[in-house]
């Protein structure tokens, strides 16, 4: 009876854990282990629960017992890989991945293994990995996204989108391509081929920076004659209504149109902003790299006077923090302080940073070492609406910043533009060489983990710049 009981148990606790149940399926594995102690398979169930749940500690403890309990588990080696992964300790995750595939070759062991080399200055590796995860599966879409991801950090562009669009099937998790809008037959509504006319609702994906990148290929669309639509997030609406004046701009988080489509209203067509490139960005004299983006002209005139009552000092907008923990802020940001070697008297120094601390950082710094950094909060950078951020923007003579939202900002507004890039830097900036994107952004990069290289390169590029507007 205990074995029939316990059984069943742990089926209604496999149940609830499928239906994402977790703290009933958390209780009912914790009843089960209380009275097996040493049981590998529930401490894999366990720890691969609170994995999921986002308790990396405890979920990697568990695995670890696991695999030393029982060293052929091929997916408690994976799930263990996963939580290394997350807390960006790649050496332990690559060696984990590698456990996985050697007790059973599943393609999600190598793409998850190429995950680790994305992003890294390693899309090589990357590569590598999802080739051997496609020769087991060719169509495994996370490979084939992992791949596009390789293939564009190496600026291999015709493959690159075509793998890039992997990342709109359901099992790249991404979530891009759930967008749909309402047909009145209860179809999905069918992706865009870049030629057919007829309504077309072109969606925003991933974070600000790209958005305002992708931008950069609307006006194709519009070249060819269909009516575009166009979703930004809802921060971007402004700016990108006024920079195409041809589209029609709602923005909003939805993803059916709801917000903005008219009774009977009816939609031929629709395509993720990230999409577009692959229509016309598949070489590298395909990238015009000119400005594209239209500040607010009274918001302009606002932070025009603001910033001349400074002075006639030149204008240097400055950021030195970028993404969040998933998208390594530890790799592309630098504390405020480290920037001093290139802070000058001869400089108004303008606070391009967005975050929370950004305002009592700029204090601090001006408090203890002397050194001003002029920030204006709610009505600058960190002002919901990017109307105010690309108005500021415009009325500077240069950007030095981290890989962050105002690199693609002055980018999009040929302001120039010197970006501190990370030795692991994201696809965007690619692994060699300029954006191909902006003319106006020059990527000053680092070889290492060391700064201090790329901080005495702006310092003497500084000197030379300010030197030739003297002379003009």
């Amino acid at each position: 009876m205990k074995l029939v009981r316990a059984k069943d148990m742990l089926e209604r606790a496999q149940a609830a854990h499928e239906a994402e149940r977790f703290q009933e399926a958390e209780r009912l594995y914790n009843e089960i282990l209380s009275k097996n102690m040493a049981n590998p398979q529930i401490m894999a169930l366990l720890g691969t629960l609170y994995m999921q749940m986002g308790w990396t500690g405890l979920a990697a403890c568990l695995l670890q017992q696991t695999v030393q309990l029982c060293p052929t588990s091929a997916h408690a080696w994976n799930n263990l890989g996963i939580c290394f992964k997350r807390e960006h300790m790649n050496e332990l995750a690559d060696l984990a991945f590698e456990k996985a595939f050697r007790f059973e070759k599943h393609p999600d062991f190598p793409s998850n293994q190429a995950a680790i080399y994305i992003n890294n200055g390693t899309p090589e590796r990357a590569l590598e990995l999802s080739e051997r995860a496609l020769a087991l599966e060719p169509d495994h879409a996370q490979s084939l996204w992992h791949k596009g991801l390789a293939l564009l950090e190496m600026q291999r562009w015709p493959e690159a989108w075509d793998a890039h669009e992997y990342r709109l099937h359901p099992a790249s998790n991404c979530g891009v391509g759930e967008r749909n809008y309402a047909r009145g037959d209860g179809e999905m509504t069918p992706w865009w081929d870049g030629e057919s006319k007829g309504k077309v609702v072109i969606h925003g994906e991933q974070g600000l920076g790209d958005e305002i990148l992708f931008a950069s290929c609307l006006a194709d669309a519009v070249a060819t004659g269909a009516e575009i639509v166009f979703e930004p997030t809802v921060r971007l609406a402004g700016l990108m209504a006024r920079s195409f004046p041809e589209i029609e701009v709602h923005g909003t988080d939805r993803h059916d149109g709801s917000e903005w489509m008219k009774e009977g209203q009816t939609v031929d067509y629709k395509c993720a902003l990230g999409s577009l490139p692959k229509f016309w960005r598949r070489s590298e004299g395909a990238f015009p790299g000119k400005p594209y983006l239209i500040v607010d002209e009274t918001k302009k005139r606002h932070w025009f006077f603001r910033l001349k009552k400074l002075g006639r000092k030149p204008k240097i907008g400055v950021a030195w923090q970028g993404g969040a923990q998933k998208t390594r802020i530890d790799l592309r940001s630098l504390p405020l302080e480290a920037l001093i070697p290139i802070f000058r008297d001869d400089v108004d120094w303008i606070s391009l940073q967005y975050t929370e601390a950004a305002k009592n950082e700029v204090r601090a710094l001006e408090k203890e070492r002397g050194v001003k950094v002029h920030h204006y909060g709610k009505d600058g950078p960190e002002s919901p609406d990017m109307d105010d951020l690309a108005a500021l923007v415009a009325n500077l003579d240069l950007v030095v910043s981290v890989c962050q939202t105002s690199i693609h900002m002055a980018g999009g507004l040929g302001v120039p533009c010197w970006c501190l890039t990370p030795s692991a830097p994201a696809w965007r900036y690619g692994v060699t060489g300029n954006m191909p994107w902006y003319r106006a952004v020059d990527l000053i990069r680092q070889r290492g983990d060391d700064w201090g290289p790329v901080l005495d390169e702006v310092k003497s590029r500084l000197d030379e710049w300010l030197v030739e507007r003297k002379v003009a």
